[in-house]
């Protein structure tokens, strides 16, 4: 019994940390969609905020009031990233890739937003992805890190 924990543990354990790194990118693409579906909807940029140093990014979105005013951003959407999938990297538009700090993706109301790349690594040795948003479309989509 002991010899069969001892061998099946490390390829669970392996097995929970890849989950997450998938559920990690799909819950990526899936913000990315709902900042876009958010945009053209309300005529309204989101800015999809990404903080580096605090492991999250969040959806925000400029409301008008019925006066006409523009009030400040309302947060549409927190998200806080997994320990199994620590994000390393993020480019967006013309700005050199940043490891630190924050880096906003605007969504705009024509179904276009700012190109990025980001990329997030696991806590296994070669676990890495990045996930490519397509300006023209505003889709992400992941790719494989070597």
């Amino acid at each position: 019994m002991a010899v069969l924990m001892a061998l099946s543990v490390p390829y669970f354990v392996r097995s929970f940390n890849a989950m997450q790194l998938g559920s990690t990118a799909r819950t990526f693409i899936t913000a990315c969609d709902f900042a876009r579906y958010n945009a053209v909807l309300r005529q309204r940029v989101v800015t999809l905020q990404v903080d580096l140093d605090r492991q999250r990014y969040e959806l925000w979105q400029t409301v008008e009031t019925e006066t006409g005013i523009t009030e400040s951003p309302v947060s549409l959407k927190r998200i806080e990233l997994p320990r199994q999938a620590a994000l390393i990297s993020v480019q967006a538009a013309e700005e050199v890739a940043r490891q630190r700090g924050i880096v906003e993706i605007r969504f705009y109301p024509n179904g276009t937003c700012d190109p990025a790349t980001l990329i997030w690594r696991g806590t296994e040795k070669n676990d890495a992805f990045a996930v490519a948003v397509d300006p023209v479309t505003a889709r992400a989509t992941p790719q494989a890190v070597k």
